[in-house]
């Protein structure tokens, strides 16, 4: 596994490769800062890393993006996050977080749920998660004896993998 101790989330860090940014975000916090001020965050538990154009993401669409640009698109009629890393050609979908609603833990399972709770909408599509002030990343990843991985049969072969934490 790539190392995940580092605690900076900067452009750089998004040039790394989609397994190490992949890595990297879990036990990370994504901050979701609403117009009236009120924040809801969750701890990142599950991600996926994607090399490469081909398969499940739409080619054009991350020519235009850089490392740290916030894509969020509609599948099944769920909509995804990813962020764009590595050379802008590939992104980490994030997966499942845990968080804090009304003092009862929660956590929001697959990218569909996980935009849905911290309401991401289409208008984040394009957004600067390093410098963003509405949906950002906070705080450290876990040590990298505690990620775990795993992969999937049906899915397309650019997929690198399901990275996880308990």
């Amino acid at each position: 596994m790539p190392n995940t101790t580092i605690d900076n989330v900067t452009a750089e860090y998004f040039t790394q490769s989609a397994e190490t940014v992949a890595c990297g975000l879990l036990g990370r916090n994504l901050v979701r800062t609403f117009e009236n001020g009120t924040t809801l965050g969750g701890r990142i538990v599950e991600v996926s890393a994607w090399q490469g154009l081909s398969g499940d993401h739409t080619p054009h669409k991350f020519d235009e993006y850089t490392p740290g640009t916030v894509s969020v698109s509609t599948k099944h009629g769920k909509r995804l996050t990813d962020i764009t890393c590595d050379d802008g050609h590939s992104c980490v979908t994030l997966v499942a977080a845990e968080y804090v609603f009304d003092d009862t833990k929660k956590v929001a399972q697959g990218p569909g749920n996980l935009s849905k709770a911290l309401q991401i909408t289409p208008d984040f599509d394009g957004y600067d998660i390093i410098n963003g002030r509405d949906l950002r990343i906070e705080g450290g990843a876990v040590d990298s004896i505690e990620v775990k991985k795993r992969n999937k049969s049906n899915v397309p072969s650019n997929c690198q993998g399901f990275f996880y934490i308990k």
